[in-house]
């Protein structure tokens, strides 16, 4: 098993199984608080379904696999949305609410989680629109905004709860080169400032050389440190 200290995420001897499908077996690794690291590997060879496995989007079937305090063994459906307060994903085809306004997006996901005070909701939406360069956006429709910055505001919503791990699948993929390293740039902006943990895929390899950090690969079935 690839050792961490103090992780916030640890899989040992987790299969996860998709549709009585096995996509990865025996996957051992953890992951520190702050660290950032990548997961590469081959179209189709199981990433993304790493990631959903440790956003509790697929169920857990063998194995111990703890993400923060969360045994995800143990993990009743209707308890996820607490993962889910300290645990962010960024999807790869952003899953944004295109005829809504940028704020709109963003007010949704803090109303989902509790928020009420109207003050602190419309200071966070500033707080994180300004760190991403989106808030002289805050009232355009999504279906306006470029492809780089439709990912901008998915790193916003990800960020409004101030998350301990970020779980980014494929965050750079559908953007050129420019916009894919200015993302990789901003989460790096993220880890640096609020310490959070950083776990991403990609298949944008000239970016781990600019932007470098630990490299899991994702290939024959399972995942392996790389040195």
């Amino acid at each position: 098993m690839t050792r961490s200290n103090n992780p916030v995420i640890q899989l040992q001897n987790v299969d996860i199984v998709q549709e009585q499908n096995v996509i990865l077996k025996d996957v051992n690794f953890a992951i520190s608080q702050a660290e950032f690291v990548y997961l590469v590997g081959d179209s189709g060879a199981g990433k993304s379904s790493l990631m959903k496995f440790l956003f509790g989007i697929i169920p857990h079937q063998s194995g111990q696999a703890r993400i923060l305090d969360f045994d995800l063994a143990n993990i009743p459906y209707q308890e996820k949305y607490k993962l889910r307060r300290k645990v962010s994903m960024i999807f790869q085809d952003f899953k944004l609410f295109d005829r809504w306004t940028v704020y709109k997006n963003l007010l949704f996901v803090l109303k989902a989680t509790d928020w009420s005070d109207a003050k602190a909701i419309e200071h966070r939406i500033d707080e994180v629109l300004s760190a991403v360069s989106l808030e002289n956006k805050r009232n355009r429709p999504v279906y306006e905004l470029s492809g780089g910055e439709q990912q901008k505001l998915s790193i916003a919503r990800a960020i409004l709860n101030k998350p301990q791990i970020i779980l980014a699948d494929e965050p750079t993929g559908n953007l050129h080169k420019d916009a894919a390293e200015a993302t990789i740039r901003l989460l790096f902006e993220i880890l640096q400032k609020e310490k959070t943990t950083i776990f991403l895929t990609t298949h944008h390899h000239n970016i781990l050389s600019k932007f470098p950090g630990r490299t899991l690969l994702c290939e024959d079935g399972t995942i392996k440190e790389t040195h």
